[in-house]
């Protein structure tokens, strides 16, 4: 007896059972997007709004803030000292250093010759007060020498007179006291400058002189005002009777300055180096004064005299501006 044939059709309780499967997924399904969407809204909360700046630009920006109004505040600071703090110092040095060079070509200004009698040239000087004129130390020191002092009363210093109030004659005085800087050193030229005291007040020498404030003197204001340098000297050194002459002169490189003097002495910091703006036939004796943009700034303490072998070694007047004032202000 044969089997019944099997049918393959799905049965109506199979039907039933594929339905009831096929809502439980979807009901499955539904559940879990909710349940989704549910731990999404839990875990990443609504972003916020994006800020303009970031928390670096906003440091950047506090820092700049705080340190304008440091710096604001400093120079409020600055401006109220100048207006209520009196400078006796600076004062005072106005009044010695830095000197306008006469404008008028009548006018001479104050740079004199230092001579041992009869005619024995020394140095050049420049005069600070009516009774105080500046000078080279080792010139200065040389009136102390034990083998010249036959010739201490002899010392003389002489200036070209003022057209104005001096016609025919030169301002000669002597010379009673000398102070050479006390660190002086004779072999390296070191701290070479000194101070003159003179019998007589030369009033009508410095009364007419402008008295400028300070301006310091570097590489910088010389490499700038390199057409407004003039080494003023006097014009011959071996006749006492000549005149102030003032010379065009150029500033050196540090580099340069340091390439020509080092086999000689290393260069200091308050010294600088010029040479003659054109080769002349003059010799230029040390004591000479530096006027940049006329103004007193330097006196040439060593170096070639002619300007040829050696530059002319300028050292920084502002450099000792204390020492002077001591000086030239004790009673």
């Amino acid at each position: 007896m044969s089997s019944p044939p099997i049918s393959n059709a799905p049965s109506f309780s199979d039907n039933k059972i594929s339905e009831t499967n096929v809502q439980s997924t979807q009901l499955v399904s539904n559940d879990g997007q909710a349940a989704g969407t549910s731990r999404s809204a839990a875990v990443y909360p609504k972003p916020r709004p994006a800020s303009k700046f970031t928390r670096g630009e906003k440091c950047l920006f506090t820092h700049l803030v705080v340190t304008f109004a440091i710096l604001l505040l400093l120079f409020i600071v600055f401006v109220v000292h100048l207006y209520v703090v009196r400078h006796h110092g600076n004062e005072m040095f106005e009044g010695i250093l830095r000197r306008r060079v006469a404008e008028e070509e009548s006018d001479s200004p104050p740079v004199g010759v230092v001579y041992v009698l009869p005619d024995y040239y020394m140095c050049n000087s420049l005069l600070l007060r009516p009774r105080w004129s500046l000078a080279p130390a080792h010139c200065v020191a040389a009136r102390s020498e034990p083998n010249l002092a036959y010739a201490l009363p002899s010392w003389r210093i002489t200036y070209e007179p003022n057209t104005e109030s001096v016609l025919d004659d030169f301002s000669e005085t002597l010379i009673t006291r000398s102070v050479p800087h006390p660190h002086f050193n004779r072999d390296d030229f070191q701290n070479n400058i000194g101070l003159f005291q003179h019998e007589d007040a030369l009033h009508h020498l410095v009364s007419n002189v402008y008295m400028s404030d300070v301006s310091y003197l570097n590489d910088y204001n010389l490499r700038i005002n390199a057409n407004d340098l003039k080494l003023i000297s006097w014009e011959d050194s071996w006749h006492l009777h000549g005149h102030v002459v003032q010379n065009p002169v150029q500033p050196l490189s540090p580099e340069k300055c340091k390439l020509y003097v080092s086999p000689v002495v290393d260069i200091r910091d308050y010294e600088h180096c010029v040479t003659m703006m054109e080769r002349r036939n003059v010799s230029i004796a040390p004591g000479a004064v530096l006027a940049m943009k006329s103004e007193f700034v330097g006196i040439f303490t060593w170096g070639d005299s002619k300007g040829r072998g050696l530059p002319f070694v300028i050292l920084n007047l502002e450099h000792y501006k204390d020492w002077i004032t001591y000086i030239v202000s004790a009673r």
